[in-house]
């Protein structure tokens, strides 16, 4: 099962709807969330050069959001320094977003030298002032050893604030490591990944329609799988596409419908799902929701062969030596190598 590392907000900034006289009478008389408001006024009217002023103003007199919201300002401008120092200061007055913004240029050489040491200490003020995403790239941080000792249970305590303060990738996390590690508990896996997949993460959503069909802690559900299936294959997750592809080319809670089989794996593999290349591979070598047709087959097999799928490795082999095409018993040999290396032992003995 899957699992998110790092990531990126998105920049915002929030919008008000105050009459602009007020809003300056009130920044001329140094109030400074006023100004910050002004300047989100004047941001949505996408005047960037006054929106700058007013941020600009507020910042400089210790307006966390308006640093914020001038950090956001910059990184969208590439002017990177500006854009973390921006995130430094408005750290430094205790915005929370700010404090894991000002790990990430760290973490990353983002504006400024990268120092994991520093990041890590941005994260965790991050998290002390309750930020999601700060919590969980702390979590990540103790997980893959980047400036600590690798330790699973730190890693999983901060996964869990980072979940409580709603990171739906914390969630996930949470979950993967109950799942695969520290003491297996899959009923906190589950509790962990169903938070996930409510908060919109695809993959959580994907990994839950995985419990509802290997009876591991639920019984087999097929029509739950192919609920959380198609929310997650909607959110572009290829390998959730691949699984409700083979539910509907097999019946597996749902009526067979060869062409939606069609559909959905030309989406995964559309998306560099190797499985799914090679299970269209099959329909287009079969004639199955949609014409047979060896050289589109060909093409499936060799791209998923080329993503190390095994068998779509012997499927090419077995392309090149039973006369489907052409015989080519040099090309047929070397799928056939490939697909031994990669695991699949029937190859091994062609």
């Amino acid at each position: 099962m899957k699992k998110i590392l790092l990531t990126l907000p998105l920049a915002f900034t929030i919008l008000y709807a105050y009459d602009i006289k007020t809003l300056e009478q009130s920044c001329n008389n140094l109030d400074y969330n006023a100004c910050n408001d002004l300047g989100a006024q004047y941001y949505n009217q996408n005047n960037i050069t006054e929106a700058e002023k007013f941020y600009k103003l507020a910042c400089d007199n210790n307006n966390a959001i308006a640093c914020s919201n001038l950090s956001y300002i910059n990184q969208n401008k590439s002017n990177l320094k500006l854009a973390y120092e921006y995130a430094e200061k408005s750290c430094d007055n205790l915005n929370a977003i700010s404090c894991a913004r000002s790990g990430y240029f760290l973490e990353n050489g983002i504006g400024v030298t990268k120092n994991i040491s520093k990041a890590n200490e941005k994260y965790k003020k991050g998290c002390e002032l309750q930020n999601g995403w700060a919590c969980r790239n702390l979590g990540l941080s103790y997980e893959y050893a980047k400036g600590f000792k690798q330790n699973y249970s730190n890693a999983l305590n901060y996964y869990e604030l980072g979940c409580k303060y709603n990171d739906k990738s914390a969630c996930l996390n949470a979950g993967y490591i109950y799942e695969n590690f520290n003491n297996i508990d899959m009923i906190k896996t589950l509790g962990f990944y169903l938070k996930s997949c409510e908060l919109g993460e695809p993959i959580a959503c994907h990994n839950l329609s995985l419990m509802h069909t290997n009876n591991k802690i639920l019984p087999i559900n097929h029509s739950s799988a192919i609920s959380l299936q198609l929310k997650s294959c909607q959110a572009n997750y290829a390998p959730a596409c691949n699984e409700l592809a083979k539910a509907y080319e097999f019946g597996l809670g749902v009526n067979i419908d060869y062409k939606l089989a069609v559909n959905y794996y030309t989406k995964a593999c559309d998306a560099n799902n190797a499985a799914a290349c090679n299970n269209l591979g099959v329909l287009n070598t079969k004639g199955i929701g949609t014409n047979k047709d060896y050289a589109k087959a060909i093409k499936l097999y060799t791209k998923s062969c080329e993503l190390n799928n095994a068998l779509a490795c012997n499927n090419l082999g077995d392309f090149f030596s039973n006369g489907k095409i052409k015989k080519n018993p040099k090309q047929s040999k070397k799928y056939y190598k490939k697909s031994c290396n990669l695991g699949y032992k029937a190859a091994c003995k062609k």
